[in-house]
C-alpha cells in the first residue's frame, strides 16, 4: 500500500519542517512501508497547487494530513482537496485538533475517515496492516476514531510512547531540507534543522493544549541525540540545530550531560533551545555556552504575578530576572516571549509586561495574543461559560491561521476577557514598537548579528515587520 503523509499549505514565508509527519514516516518505513511525504508549505503550494500534485502523483492507499489547532480551517480544506482528486483512498488526520476534538472535526468534514488521538507512532502502522489485511480490526487500534454505519466511534485511548530512544531516527530525507527557513533571530547559518528530544509537559500553564503527547514528560538519552545529530551532520552537512522542547534544559541531568559530550564529540554545531526560566542557572548556562549554544528563548509571558500565577506559570517575576541576569553575563543571547490577553488582562497588567520587557531588554522579543485551543483548559473553561449561550458550546468561533503573527493570516477564537481583541492587537503592535524602536536598542542592533546569513534574514524579514507594527498603531 503506498502511503501519503501531508503537511497543508500556509501563507507564513518561514515553514517549520512537521517533526510529527517524520515520526510517523520513520515508523512506517520501518514496518516496511512505502512512504510518500508532501509538505505544501515548504513547497509554497497553493491549494490548487497542491490539487495539481496530487492528480500528477497519486494514487495512495491511506493519506494521513497533519492540522494544528490554528489550522484547522486550512486542514479541511487539504482533506476536500484530497478527496477530490484521490477519491479511493483512506483520509485519517492528526495532531493538536482532531486530538482535542475528534468527533467535531469528523463532524465538519465528511471526507475525513479517521482521526488519530495522542501519539501516532504505532497506531498508523496498526491502521495500515487493518486496512491491508483486516488485522487487528478497526475496533482494536487504540486511539483510533472512526466512521461506522451507525455514527462516528472513538475507540478507548493509547498508551504513551514510554521510551523514546526506541523510536526510529526521523525520516529527514523525505523532507526538503533547505526550504525551512527559520524566522529571525534563529537562523544562523544556511544548513538549520529542528529537533525535539522529549514528550509530554509536566507543567499545566492554562492556554496550552497537551492533547498529543499529554503530562507524562519522557526524555530521549543523551546517546540518542547525539546519533541523530552525527547523522544530520555527516549526511545533511547541518552545522545549526535549534531544540523545539517545551523545556530543553530539563531534567537538568541530562543537560550537563548533553553539553559535556557534545563538547567531547567535536561536532561542529552551533544550537539553540526553548527554556523556562526556573530551569537555568549559572552552571546550566555555563555548559550551555560552552557547548556551542548561542540564544535560549524563554516564556515569560507577563509582567503581572497575579497573571502568572491564574495561567498556573508555576514561577514568579523574581525567578524571571534571575534566568535572564544569568544566562547575559555567561555570553548567551536572549529572546523574550511575551503574551497579551490572558486571564484577568488589563490595561494596568498589559503596561506592566512591556516595562517588564524593557526592563529585561533581551536581545529580541515576540509577542502574542491569548487564543482559546481546544484542548487546553482555558478552552474548556470558555466552552463551559457559553453552554448557557443560545448557541451552545459550538458556538465558540472556528480556527483559522493564527493573526497574532504579522506573517500570518487568517483568525483564532481570542480570548477577550476585559479587553476587546482589537485593542490587545493594538497593545502588542506598540509594545513591539517601543523595544525594537528605542534609539540605543537600533544603534546596538547590528552588533547583535552573528552571521551575514542572520544579517539578511533581518532586513529580509523587516519590512514587513515594521509595516505590520505600524498598521496596528
Amino acid at each position: 500500500m503506498k502511503i501519503l503523509l501531508v503537511n497543508p499549505p500556509s501563507r507564513s514565508p518561514q515553514p517549520v519542517i512537521p517533526l510529527g509527519l517524520a515520526y510517523l514516516a520513520a515508523a512506517l518505513e520501518a514496518a516496511g512501508e512505502r512512504v510518500q511525504v508532501l509538505d505544501a508549505w515548504a513547497e509554497r503550494f497553493s491549494l490548487p497547487d497542491l490539487e495539481r500534485w496530487l492528480a500528477r502523483h497519486g494514487p495512495w492507499g491511506l493519506i494521513g494530513v497533519t492540522i494544528m489547532a490554528p489550522t484547522w480551517e486550512v486542514g479541511r480544506e487539504t482533506v476536500q482537496a484530497i478527496r477530490r482528486q484521490v477519491p479511493g483512498g483512506a483520509i485519517i488526520i492528526g495532531g493538536t485538533y482532531p486530538s482535542a476534538l475528534p468527533e467535531d472535526a469528523m463532524a465538519a468534514c465528511a471526507e475525513i475517515d479517521f482521526a488519530a488521538i495522542g501519539e501516532g507512532d504505532q497506531l498508523i502502522v496498526d491502521l495500515v496492516r487493518s486496512l491491508r489485511t483486516g488485522t487487528p480490526a478497526l475496533s482494536a487500534i487504540p486511539g483510533l476514531v472512526y466512521r461506522t454505519p451507525t455514527g462516528i466511534r472513538r475507540n478507548p485511548g493509547r498508551g504513551l510512547v514510554r521510551h523514546l530512544d526506541h523510536l526510529p531516527m526521523l525520516a529527514w530525507h523525505l523532507f526538503p531540507l533547505k526550504r525551512y527557513i527559520p524566522h529571525p533571530p534563529y537562523r544562523l547559518l544556511r544548513s538549520f534543522a529542528t529537533l525535539i528530544t522529549s514528550r509530554g509537559c509536566p507543567f499545566h500553564c492554562i492556554y496550552c493544549t497537551k492533547a498529543v503527547s499529554g503530562s507524562d514528560f519522557r526524555v530521549q538519552g543523551v546517546p540518542r541525540i547525539l546519533e541523530e545529530l552525527r547523522h544530520l551532520s555527516r549526511t545533511y552537512g547541518i552545522k545549526q540545530v535549534h531544540f523545539y522542547d517545551d523545556d530543553f534544559p530539563r531534567p537538568r541531568h541530562r543537560l550537563l550531560e548533553f553539553c559535556r559530550t557534545l563538547r567531547q564529540s567535536g561536532l561542529p554545531l552551533l544550537w539553540s533551545c526553548v527554556a523556562r526560566v526556573d530551569s537555568v542557572d549559572e552552571e546550566v548556562v555555563r555548559e550551555m555556552k560552552a557547548a556551542g549554544c548561542w540564544l535560549i528563548a524563554f516564556g515569560v509571558e507577563s509582567g503581572s504575578q497575579a497573571i502568572l500565577d491564574r495561567a498556573l506559570k508555576g514561577y514568579t517575576l523574581a525567578q524571571v530576572r534571575r534566568a535572564f541576569a544569568v544566562t547575559r553575563q555567561a555570553g548567551l543571547q536572549t529572546l523574550g516571549y511575551f503574551m497579551a490577553g490572558l486571564p484577568g488582562e488589563t490595561r494596568e497588567t498589559l503596561e506592566q509586561t512591556v516595562r517588564l520587557s524593557l526592563e529585561l531588554d533581551p536581545d529580541y522579543v515576540s509577542w502574542s495574543i491569548t487564543a482559546l485551543y481546544p484542548g487546553s483548559r482555558l478552552h474548556e473553561q470558555a466552552r463551559e461559560q457559553w453552554s448557557s449561550h443560545p448557541g451552545g458550546p459550538g458556538h465558540l468561533p472556528r480556527f483559522g491561521v493564527s493573526s497574532q503573527s504579522p506573517y500570518a493570516h487568517g483568525h483564532v477564537a481570542l480570548l477577550e476577557e476585559n479587553l476587546p481583541a482589537a485593542e490587545i492587537q493594538a497593545a502588542v503592535a506598540a509594545a513591539y514598537r517601543r523595544f525594537y524602536l528605542r534609539p540605543g536598542y537600533l544603534l546596538r542592533f547590528p552588533s547583535k548579528w552573528q552571521t551575514l546569513t542572520q544579517a539578511l534574514s533581518f532586513f529580509k524579514a523587516g519590512g514587513d515587520f515594521l509595516r505590520w507594527v505600524w498598521s496596528r498603531g
